[in-house]
């Protein structure tokens, strides 16, 4: 009887490790370690940045990345701000967001980023003054979370990579603005 409860306890103990253990990864693959991007702003009101120029430039094409993985932790190249800006106001949720304007000095990608970092969608844009762009999105916003609009210099492929696109950094924070999705 005495190596009977012994063993009982031994299968207890393996059962409560492995619940832990699966508990974990869950916990762990459901919120990515990728810190949010910089610049948040607030939960209301409008996210603006400095725009100039005439608003005359429009998409040229939209991403076909995926929302698998991509994180800002895992950009690794970056380039520093030559006069870009962006500006993206609150906004209803769905499958686009509208970057209200943006000032790009080259030809570029603007990312839409969920909290947890995962890449929604992405837009190219040409070198110039953006007004009304839209970037289209593969898994839509929801009502009442805060996104973020990055911007990434297309590094000539026309095709959206976060690891070989260089984000656009200012000061050593990338620039990007926040927006609610109502």
């Amino acid at each position: 009887m005495d190596m009977k409860n012994q063993t009982t306890q031994w299968i207890l103990i393996g059962v409560g490790a492995l619940v832990v253990i699966i508990g974990g990864w869950w916990i762990w693959s459901r919120n990515p370690q990728a810190p949010a991007p910089e610049n948040t702003g607030t939960t209301t009101g409008t996210s603006t940045g400095t725009a100039t120029g005439t608003a005359t430039g429009s998409t040229n094409g939209t991403a076909t990345g995926s929302t698998s993985g991509g994180t800002s932790s895992t950009a690794s190249m970056t380039t520093a701000s030559s006069g870009e800006s962006l500006s993206v106001n609150d906004q209803p949720a769905g499958g686009s967001v509208i970057i209200a304007s943006a000032t790009l000095v080259k030809p570029s990608w603007i990312a839409i980023k969920d909290a947890n970092g995962w890449v929604l969608g992405a837009s190219r844009f040409d070198g110039t003054a953006v007004a009304n762009g839209t970037v289209s999105l593969l898994r839509a916003t929801e009502k009442g979370k805060i996104y973020y609009a990055i911007i990434y210099v297309d590094d000539g492929d026309k095709k959206f990579d976060i690891k070989l696109d260089a984000i656009v950094t200012a000061g050593g924070t990338a620039v990007n603005r926040s927006f609610l999705a109502q």
